[in-house]
């Protein structure tokens, strides 16, 4: 359930929230990246799941936690960069004096 959570976050805030910027080729190479490394991730995710309730093992389980644990941090990395890194590459409001 957490993951979805996660996933619809990430979907509304950074993709939705940025379409506009993502169709127009306005954010910078790093978001592109990363997308596909939460996709990736939670493909393994997904994977492990639907793994774990087919065979219960606890390499399953693991593997769950730590691509739950990756996947939070990519998303952590992404809403950054879609909150202050667009634009033609950077929108630096923290360092404008």
């Amino acid at each position: 359930m957490a993951t979805l959570v996660l996933i619809g976050f990430y979907l509304m805030y950074c993709v939705h929230g940025n379409i506009d910027y993502i169709s127009n080729g306005n954010m910078p190479d790093t978001w592109y990246v990363f997308s596909y490394f939460v996709v990736l991730t939670f493909m393994i995710n997904l994977w492990s799941i639907i793994s774990y309730r087919k065979r219960p093992y606890d390499g399953y389980n693991a593997v769950s936690l730590l691509s739950w644990t990756v996947l939070l941090g990519f998303v952590g990395i992404e809403t950054i960069v879609c909150s202050n890194y667009r634009t033609d590459g950077f929108s630096l409001n923290t360092f404008v004096h």
